[in-house]
């Protein structure tokens, strides 16, 4: 935004920042790096959830008080999905530090899912654009398919990775339809 110096300066270290997050909560999926070296993965994991907790906070702040956003809903819908990031990573947080390493597990993984929801954003708009040259999208992100993807692009992940949590704790049937889903 023209003369927002205070404003493009905090999108720009936003917008760093999130390459750091994104590359430390990468380092936390990698079983050897759990494994073989237990204290990157606590520092890495820090680092990911203080990210995350930053951004968070930041992107708040960037659509609330600096008003980075074209609709209402879209605000309404980055926000749950920055409230979300806080609360997992919390959890994500507590578990660890009361040392329940699979409780840890399912919050970080929902934290890390939550955390891409911008990511998921981006690469949903790509696909659907490619696929339907657009259709529902509007000149202010204010289609139909903008007021769906606002939510979808962090409830739809989300809502996979539960299922994929369920079955990994049930049948081989189960885990065969979620592998192959």
């Amino acid at each position: 935004v023209e003369g927002d110096t205070t404003g493009n300066r905090n999108f720009a270290v936003h917008a760093l920042v999130a390459a750091v997050m994104t590359l430390a909560g990468l380092f936390q999926l990698v079983p050897a790096i759990r494994s073989k070296w237990p204290i990157f993965h606590r520092w890495s994991g820090r680092l990911f959830l203080s990210t995350a907790l930053f951004l968070s906070v930041g992107g708040l702040w960037l659509t609330w008080v600096r008003g980075s956003y074209m609709t209402v809903i879209g605000a309404v819908a980055i926000s749950l999905d920055a409230v979300l990031i806080i609360a997992f990573g919390f959890m994500a947080w507590r578990t660890a530090r009361a040392r329940n390493f699979a409780a840890h597990r399912r919050w970080a993984l929902r934290t890390f899912i939550a955390a891409s929801g911008v990511w998921f954003m981006r690469v949903g708009y790509g696909a659907w654009g490619f696929a339907t040259g657009g259709v529902g999208i509007g000149d202010r992100l204010d289609g139909p398919f903008d007021m769906f993807w606002a939510f979808a692009t962090h409830l739809l992940p989300l809502a996979v990775l539960e299922l994929y949590l369920r079955a990994e704790r049930s049948t081989a049937n189960a885990q065969l339809a979620m592998a192959g889903g």
